[in-house]
């Protein structure tokens, strides 16, 4: 085994552990991802590994061809059935190549085996970036590039020893000569690139899009995890992950100038976005007959008729959203409290529900902030909807409830002012009778699942606490409704705001306590222990995810999400200062005076990678014209000698392949000689002693070379 094949199957299990990498960042499926680390290394040892660490040793000769196609035959079934059960044909598609990828390693390798399967990583990690568009595949990307480069290099040099190998290329097999000019070649190739496409990138910006079929492409994608949701179905079973994806970030202040600003650790935020008040079998979603208000402005719009006797000025509390995602798709407008008025300075689409107070935005560029002006609910009365809501089957239920705090079931019999005392028994009663779970168990068919879950004292998401309390206050005449949004409690003293992941999304309940008045009420038990939460994200271990959150942010801001508005920023200039220059002071400044010794991760992380993408595009930069230099200044000052150097190894070389060939040499040479100065009444003489003197010496047959060399002796004389 040669060292180039050595190397060449080294490259081969990075190029397939990178790939994997890539298709598990994509699909968020980490046990998938061991699993497939695990029987791809297997296979790839018992097959080559074991030889290569151990030449006395034999690899295994692999799958029968039986197995192999029985294994096949799964694949595709598996994969046949992923595309027709709703998910995207990209995430079928790779995950087919995955499972193709991994049984090739248990099957012995032919020498055409090597480039098949370093296609296949490429086409896996390229599906990737077509699902999904996370800083996990842009890594993979990143470190695969130069791996199948120098594999494919190595692949072509692998297979002209083999297919030369009756011609002994010693020197060319010898990989220390060949070590230095591959590195220069690989290194010099990828910066070129790197260049390439950072001029590319920065010139002509993406615009997100989304294609049917084509999974995440032009989006991120949280994977199966907990994320905001308009509509909440609990006949849904199964268990969900937390994803720490950065979603928003919330700056709060009283005044409009944000010079004051609000908001600490102690106090979580209640974002809202979405109203559900319609229930119908097991699922809730926002009311489909309500009317919706849609513009397309920049400036600021007020939400429904408000009062103007109401002394807003001094309650209102000005919010700053900034969306971290890139995605220019409608989305809600979060906001705390009731929101009164939104704002964006980027052009948008706005769509509002003046019965709700609340929004939905379509951004116009991918990197978005926006603006809202709320008030507390107290402020804003609406209308009493008190008796006009009813659920039946949990009448009986809730009655037994509230006859234990002594609080009358009827409304009709019970004082509207107990009614903020009924809603908060029965908060109490859902809190503490049942249990925060990811695991979610589906009920039985048929079945309402709000009471199977309440009657079963089941455990669940803050899902079904939320439904569960409405329908508590909808059976005893109190109306309510379910709110989705986010749960902001991680507040980062340094930038004075918060950062909302996509795990903290949450549902709550609002209750009309009337007359007209909403309040906010959550019986979800995990909302008491939220502070418990955020100290976990100050261990040692939070911050390394912290910082890696920070990592992602910074690629949803500067990579995904870079379309013409971002190249305007990068571009722009104030003053003689460019904008991007202010900002990178700016941020340094902001770290080095922070308040607390708990540096903004965001802002470090933003810093970190900017000053690494500028060094790294700098020095590949300065390393191509420092190459260029170089190799002008040699070919300059050696240009006789590298001549002399290159007839030396032609000859060298030609007589290497004369003499492992037996190959005769040309005899125009001497012919012409002979031509040139014989006398002319001898010169067809010595022309036949002269090629009878070149077979002789050079052919494959047994003529004496003295014999020859007498008898053009003895004619020559006897011409003479």
């Amino acid at each position: 085994m040669t060292r180039v094949l050595r190397k060449l199957r080294w490259c081969l299990l990075a190029s397939v552990m990178l790939a994997f990498f890539a298709f598990a960042s994509a699909e968020a499926t980490w046990p998938g991802f061991a699993l497939l680390v695990v029987f791809g290394w297997l296979g790839w040892y018992i097959t080559e590994g074991r030889p290569m660490l151990n030449p006395a040793l034999q690899g295994w000769p692999g799958l029968p061809r039986w197995v192999a196609n029985v294994v096949l035959v799964g694949a595709l079934i598996a994969a046949f059935y992923r595309g027709n059960t709703g998910e995207s044909f990209v995430s079928a598609f790779t995950a087919f190549l995955a499972s193709i990828i991994v049984l090739k390693l248990w099957q012995r390798r032919e020498p055409g085996d090597y480039g098949q399967m370093l296609t296949m990583t490429l086409f896996l990690t390229i599906g990737s970036t077509l699902n999904s568009n996370n800083v996990g595949v842009g890594f993979a990307v990143l470190v695969q590039t130069p791996v199948l480069l120098i594999g494919a290099m190595l692949l072509q040099i692998w297979n002209a020893q083999r297919l030369g190998k009756s011609a002994s290329f010693d020197d060319v097999s010898d990989w220390k000569r060949l070590r230095r000019p591959l590195a220069l070649v690989a290194v010099t190739s990828l910066l070129v690139a790197i260049a390439v496409s950072a001029v590319v990138f920065v010139l002509v910006p993406r615009q997100p899009a989304q294609m049917p079929g084509l999974g995440g492409f032009g989006r991120l994608l949280g994977g199966r995890q907990i994320g905001f949701t308009n509509q909440v179905d609990l006949r849904a079973g199964g268990i969900t992950s937390e994803s720490r994806e950065v979603v928003l970030l919330l700056k709060l202040a009283r005044d409009q100038d944000f010079e004051q600003p609000l908001g600490s650790p102690d106090i979580p935020q209640y974002l809202r976005g979405a109203v559900l008040d319609e229930y119908d079998t097991g699922t809730w979603r926002e009311a489909r007959e309500r009317s919706r208000r849609v513009m397309k402005e920049t400036g600021e719009f007020v939400v429904g008729t408000l009062d103007n006797t109401i002394p807003f000025a001094k309650n209102t509390l000005h919010q700053h959203i900034t969306l971290q995602s890139g995605v220019m798709q409608e989305q809600p407008i979060f906001h705390v409290y009731r929101g009164i008025t939104f704002r964006a300075q980027a052009p948008a689409t706005f769509s509002t529900d003046d019965a709700t107070a609340t929004g939905r935005i379509k951004p116009g560029t991918s990197s978005f902030s926006y603006f809202v002006n709320s008030v507390p609910a107290q402020l804003v009365r609406a209308a009493d909807t008190r008796g006009k809501v009813s659920y039946p089957t949990l009448e009986s239920f809730a009655a037994r409830i509230l006859s234990q705090r002594n609080i009358e079931a009827d409304w009709t019999k019970r004082d509207p002012a107990d009614d903020a005392a009924a809603v908060i028994a029965l908060t109490n009663y859902v809190k503490t009778n049942h249990a925060y779970s990811f695991e979610r168990t589906p009920p039985p068919i048929g079945v309402d699942p709000v009471v199977w879950w309440l009657q079963g004292k089941q455990s669940g998401s803050c899902e079904y606490f939320a439904a569960s309390l409405v329908a508590l206050c909808h059976s005893v005449g109190i109306d309510a409704r379910i709110v989705a949004g986010y749960l902001a409690a991680e507040f980062d003293t340094s930038s004075n705001q918060y950062i909302v992941r996509r795990s903290d999304a949450h549902a709550w309940a609002e209750v009309n306590v009337g007359p007209g008045l909403w309040r906010t009420y959550d019986a979800t038990p995990i909302a008491d222990n939220i502070q418990e939460r955020m100290r976990d994200r100050f261990t040692l271990t939070g911050r390394f995810l912290g910082f890696l959150d920070g990592i992602q942010a910074s690629w949803n801001t500067r990579i995904v999400a870079f379309d013409f508005s971002a190249q305007q920023r990068i571009f722009s200039v104030r003053g003689e200062t460019p904008v991007f220059v202010e900002r990178m002071v700016h941020l340094l400044r902001r770290a080095e005076a922070g308040d607390t010794p708990v540096v903004s991760t965001l802002a470090f992380t933003r810093v970190i990678t900017s000053l690494m993408g500028i060094i790294l595009l700098g020095g590949g930069v300065a390393l191509i014209v420092w190459g260029t230099l170089r190799l002008i200044r040699k070919s300059s000052t050696t240009t006789q000698a590298g001549w002399a150097i290159t007839r030396d190894d032609h000859r060298a070389l030609l007589a290497r392949i004369v003499s492992a060939t037996n190959a005769p040499r040309d005899a125009t040479p001497l012919r012409e000689w002979v031509d040139k100065h014989a006398p002319t009444q001898t010169r067809d003489a010595l022309l036949a002693s002269a090629n009878d003197l070149y077979h002789a010496r050079f052919s494959q047959g047994e003529t004496d070379i003295a014999a020859a060399l007498a008898r053009l002796e003895s004619q020559t004389q006897h011409r003479a």
